[in-house]
């Protein structure tokens, strides 16, 4: 591998960068080329720190918080999504649901039954999530609350609130984790009971119990599979998140094909209205769907004239 075929400029200008883009692509290449010779890494090191480099490009921003394209790359088959990419789907699904006069849904992030599993103090978790994750409403009708799993697996517990329905969307199950899951989703219920309880939205279970403990067995919907793979459960996590209206029974049914599901699911956090690139990914998008239809209609042109 020679050097006349780096071309910085080149390279920065294929993915869209502006010019402050360009003079920090080329400090930051610097910095790798620094490295490289501190470490005597040789050409193939090198082209891999660059690779790494570029897979550090923002495409996802919202009030500091980034999710970088080697995360999104995550939703690339066979892996498994990353978690950065279920709490910004709960992120913009609870913006979407607070855009309405009267809330109808609550989504929690991962974090939180994370740090309910962990033992976290209950006053802790209740000033960290009831403000931002629990908005003001009269009209709460579900609860939505994704739950990691240490290797990788993913499954939701939903909350009917107007019913007094607890459902546990678990397409991994098997009887082996049925009993550890659902002693870790009767945790959680405890927790959102004390937080209900002192809430300001109390009014939301007037007809019904605000422990949600009390509200009966787990439903596991007929209509989703179980004993699925790790990998594909954040899929469907995510495909329930991602829901346009947020709760339907729609949700029940199958995904359909996979990787249409993790396009989607790409799709649908990049072009977010809350997404501060949006405007900037779509405009590369639109330069690289011009040089792939350009080439192809070059392609076709000079086989027709064959």
């Amino acid at each position: 591998m020679g050097t006349s075929g780096l071309n910085p400029l080149k390279l920065s200008v294929a993915c869209g960068m502006n010019w402050r883009g360009i003079v920090e692509f080329l400090t930051q290449l610097w910095g790798v080329i620094v490295l490289s010779l501190v470490f005597q890494l040789n050409w193939v090191g090198l082209g891999k720190m660059i690779l790494l480099l570029l897979t550090m490009e923002v495409l996802f921003e919202l009030g500091g918080f980034e999710i970088v394209r080697g995360v999104f790359i995550s939703l690339a088959p066979p892996y498994t999504p990353h978690p950065d990419l279920v709490n910004t789907s709960s992120m913009i699904a609870s913006l979407r649901a607070v855009g309405n006069k009267a809330p109808r849904s609550w989504y929690f992030p991962y974090d939180f039954a994370t740090a309910v599993l962990c033992d976290a103090p209950i006053e802790e978790i209740q000033q960290k999530y009831e403000g931002r994750w629990m908005p003001k409403t009269r009209d709460l009708e579900h609860v939505f609350v994704p739950i990691w799993e240490p290797a990788d697996t993913w499954y939701l517990m939903l909350l009917d609130v107007k019913a007094s329905k607890i459902y546990a969307l678990d397409v991994s199950r098997s009887p082996e984790s049925i009993v550890r899951r659902e002693s870790n989703m009767n945790k959680i219920l405890l927790a959102l009971g004390k937080m209900f309880i002192q809430s300001r939205n109390i009014v939301n279970f007037r007809h019904t119990s605000p422990d949600p403990s009390n509200w009966g067995n787990f439903i596991y919907p007929d209509g989703l599979p179980k004993d699925l793979q790790s990998a594909v459960s954040g899929l469907w996590c995510l495909s329930w998140l991602q829901h346009k209206g947020g709760f339907s029974t729609k949700i029940f049914r199958h995904i359909g094909n996979s990787d249409e599901v993790r396009m989607r699911a790409a799709l649908h956090v990049v072009q977010s209205d809350i997404n501060r690139h949006r405007a900037f990914v779509q405009s590369k998008a639109e330069v690289v769907w011009q040089g792939i239809t350009t080439s192809h209609q070059k392609e076709t042109f000079n086989n027709e004239g064959m």
